[in-house]
C-alpha cells in the first residue's frame, strides 16, 4: 500500500467519524430541546444528511441512542465527582454529595429522560444506566462509610436504600417539576432528608 492510499484511507476514517460526530450532536442538541424520541428522518435533516446515508454510521435507531448515551455519560465524568470525598464532617459530607447529585442532574439534563424512554427497548442503554445506578450506589457506601459504620445492618441498608432513592434522577426530577421546586429547595430537602437517613 503506498502513502497516497494510507492518507486516503485515513481521510475516510476522519470523514466518517467527523459525520457520526454530527449526527451524535444533531440528535444531542434535539433531545435538549425536548425531543426524546426523534426519528431517523428527523436526526439525518438536522444533521444535513439524508436519512439513507444515516445507516450508513449507525445500525438503526438504536444503535445512534446507545451512541448518544455512551457521548453523555463520557461528557458528564467531572460532574460525577465528589468535593471532598469523604472527608469532612457529616454535614460538609452532606453538602458535598448533594452538590454533585445536583450538579450531575444538570448534567444529564433531557438526555436522562431519553435515556430511560429508550432503555426498556434497547438493551445497550438499559446497560449502561445499571452500570451508573450501581457506580452511584457505591459512591454512597464509600462517601459516608464512616456514618454507615455506626449503624446496625438493617439501618444501614435502609439508609443506604433512602440516601439513594432521595437522589435519583427520577427523584429529582419529580421535585422539580411535579412539585414545582427550584434547585435551592431541592437541595434544602436533599440535605434534610439525607442526614435524617444517616443518623
Amino acid at each position: 500500500m503506498t502513502i497516497v492510499d494510507d492518507v486516503a484511507i485515513d481521510g475516510r476514517s476522519a470523514r466518517r467519524e467527523r459525520n457520526r460526530r454530527e449526527i451524535v450532536d444533531a440528535l444531542l442538541e434535539m433531545i435538549r430541546e425536548g425531543v426524546i424520541d426523534a426519528s431517523a428522518a428527523e436526526v439525518a435533516a438536522r444533521a444535513g444528511l439524508s436519512e439513507r446515508s444515516l445507516f450508513r454510521y449507525f445500525d438503526d435507531v438504536n444503535d445512534l441512542y446507545s451512541e448518544v448515551c455512551a457521548v453523555q455519560f463520557s461528557r458528564i465524568q467531572p460532574s460525577a465527582v465528589i468535593a471532598g470525598f469523604a472527608h469532612g464532617t457529616t454535614r460538609e459530607k452532606v453538602a458535598a454529595f448533594v452538590d454533585q447529585r445536583i450538579a450531575l442532574h444538570r448534567a444529564i439534563d433531557r438526555v436522562g429522560a431519553a435515556a430511560r424512554a429508550h432503555a426498556h427497548r434497547n438493551p445497550v442503554i438499559a446497560k449502561q444506566l445499571l452500570e451508573a445506578r450501581k457506580l452511584l450506589r457505591t459512591q454512597i457506601e464509600q462517601h459516608f462509610a464512616t456514618e454507615l459504620a455506626k449503624l446496625e445492618t438493617s439501618a444501614r441498608r435502609a439508609a443506604v436504600a433512602t440516601v439513594d432513592l432521595c437522589t435519583t434522577y427520577e427523584s429529582i426530577e419529580m421535585l422539580l417539576g411535579e412539585h414545582r421546586m427550584s434547585y435551592p429547595h431541592v437541595r434544602q430537602i436533599l440535605e434534610i432528608a439525607i442526614t435524617k437517613a444517616l443518623t
